[in-house]
């Protein structure tokens, strides 16, 4: 089963290349943007994932809201803040690909911003339960042991923080969903952007952003009038990705089933290598990028490369651990660190 994800910073335009995309075959459709506008496809509804999940979270949680005194909220009281809103948007999409079976899923995501945003949170999703929420739990498992001994004479009545932990099976869910995100095998990126000259700067670190949250581009369809030599230079940029250019509505619905059909081969997101003098190079697959846009730096026993809001770490290997950083360059379509 493949997993086909489209994004765009217009709207009505991903929606087009979204339908156009799951008529190719038999896939499933999904539609994670929130608008509801795409028809025939599964709707993501954050009021109604709100009001399915949170009985059984409100049982689990019910010995510490005793505990702190605090009453059970309804699930509409509860606030749909952005973070709540793309985990709930996270286990939707993790039942629609157990919904999907054999069949390919071709996802509406949000625009192009929120969308990168949603993805890079499932992709980091496993460092921060393993860095922040389990040491959380295992810290207030050590408070109740501490106390355990005045407990009694205090009733303090603290409640066992099992209850607070992610069920095992959930958090499988959520690996599988990133495994599937990661492999560029499985998993392709297809943007709907308009083709607006003066947004070409914005256009490259929209689709650069993708990669940084882990997902490859494999099509972009540029829909507006631009220049023969602009169009040419997007093209070379963009390889090995296809490229689909449109200036009247028609041309799309005429070009999109040749377009979509076109083979497209995934690139290694990390290499290393050494250079003649021993020196270690990390190569990193960031296209579109100068290395003035990028924040590069090590983090413990990672490489962590941050643009603008994004932030990514990448594991470095054994090699590299006892060496230092000694200059990082854009070369092609890669970040290249070396070490010494």
């Amino acid at each position: 089963m493949g997993l086909v994800l489209v994004s765009g910073d217009a709207p009505l335009q991903a929606l087009r290349l979204a339908e156009a995309a799951a008529s190719q075959g038999d896939g499933r459709l999904v539609d994670l943007s929130g608008e509801g506008l795409l028809s025939g496809a599964e709707h993501f509804d954050p009021l109604r994932e709100l009001e399915q999940r949170w009985p059984p979270l409100r049982q689990s949680l019910a010995s510490w809201l005793e505990f702190l005194q605090l009453q059970a909220p309804q699930p509409h009281q509860l606030p749909l803040i952005p973070g709540l809103e793309d985990v709930l948007r996270s286990l939707f999409l993790v039942d629609q690909l157990k919904a999907a079976g054999d069949r390919d899923l071709v996802v509406l995501l949000p625009a192009c911003g929120q969308a990168q945003r949603f993805l890079q949170g499932i992709i980091s999703s496993p460092d921060l339960v393993q860095q922040v929420y389990e040491p959380l739990i295992d810290r207030l498992a050590q408070l109740k042991d501490t106390v355990t001994r005045v407990e009694g004479l205090l009733n303090l009545g603290l409640p066992d923080s099992s209850s607070l932990e992610l069920p095992a099976a959930l958090l499988e869910d959520i690996e599988l969903l990133r495994q599937r995100l990661l492999d560029p095998a499985g998993c392709e990126l297809q943007l709907a952007m308009p083709a607006d000259q003066a947004e070409q700067p914005l256009l490259a670190r929209r689709i650069a952003g993708f990669y940084l949250s882990g997902v490859q581009l494999s099509r972009l369809w540029l829909h507006g009038p631009l220049a023969s030599e602009l169009l040419a230079e997007q093209r070379q940029r963009w390889q090995p990705s296809h490229l689909l250019h449109t200036e009247q509505d028609p041309q799309f619905q005429a070009a999109a089933g040749a377009w979509l059909t076109l083979p497209w081969q995934g690139e290694a997101a990390i290499s290393h290598s050494s250079d003649p003098d021993g020196t270690a190079v990390t190569s990193l697959l960031l296209p579109g990028l100068s290395r003035e846009q990028l924040q590069v730096q090590r983090a413990g026993h990672a490489l962590q490369v941050r643009l603008g809001p994004l932030r990514r770490s990448y594991p470095l290997p054994s090699s590299c651990l006892d060496r230092t950083p000694c200059g990082a360059k854009v070369v092609g379509r890669h970040l290249e660190v070396r070490f010494r």
